[in-house]
């Protein structure tokens, strides 16, 4: 998954391993050319960002034409680019619109233009890491809405769905701290001797949802709890 690719490492080779291979889903999103300023292409915009920050992140890329395969499916067709202008200028115009149309303001999101050599345009790569501090609201105008991202792309959220992204942001940090108490109890109360200790905790993100389930058979090599003597 590309998503899984280091912002910095993502390059020309990991676009085009793209080609009739990945389809667009929960975290992966492929526009063929840039929003414009209009009304609808902004809105559009952080429509598809502002959801993907809501739910579990991911990213949208900009010069990419879609296919389909023999399911229906959207995949990446072709890499066409998008051609001519400043990159800087891009780069800087999308980090306006959703600097100044968001509410909470959305942060830690990456924005860089990736260079076809085959043909000399450029893909624009805008990743969105799931927020710390969502709900996020579209803002624009007198757009106001916040939205959700499933299998199928994005969609406004409903009074339920909104109800429980507010509680789940409200209780993050009441039950990381709670995770973390009762551990170190746990560590405390095993422990013998005078020696000092160093607890490192680890924990995924998504485990703070309800009915989540890490696989544990893939995080063996990590353990929860690391513990070294002085």
């Amino acid at each position: 998954m590309l998503f899984d690719v280091p912002f910095h490492v993502v390059g020309e080779p990991h676009v085009l391993s793209l080609i009739n291979s990945a389809s667009e889903g929960r975290q992966l999103e492929f526009k063929l050319r840039l929003p414009t300023d209009s009304y609808e292409d902004v809105v559009e915009f952080l429509k598809d960002v502002t959801a993907m920050a809501n739910t579990i992140g991911g990213d949208i890329l900009y010069g990419i034409a879609e296919g389909q395969d023999a399911g229906g499916n959207t995949l990446a067709g072709a890499v066409d680019g998008i051609s001519g202008g400043d990159s800087d200028k891009v780069i800087q115009r999308l980090e306006n619109i959703i600097r100044d149309n968001t509410d909470r303001r959305l942060i830690g999101h990456q924005i860089k233009a990736i260079e076809i050599k085959s043909n000399g345009n450029q893909v624009f790569l805008v990743r969105v890491p799931r927020s710390w501090d969502a709900p996020h609201a579209v803002t624009h105008r007198k757009h106001w809405r916040f939205y959700y991202r499933n299998s199928a792309g994005c969609h406004a959220m409903d009074v339920t769905e909104l109800r429980h992204a507010v509680s789940l942001a409200n209780s993050l940090l009441q039950r990381l701290q709670e995770f973390r108490m009762e551990r170190v109890a746990k560590i405390a109360s095993d422990i013998s001797g005078k020696n000092g200790k160093v607890v490192l905790h680890i924990q995924s993100f998504s485990s703070t949802d309800p009915g989540v389930k890490i696989p544990f058979a893939r995080s063996r090599s990590l353990p929860l709890d690391f513990i070294s003597e002085e």
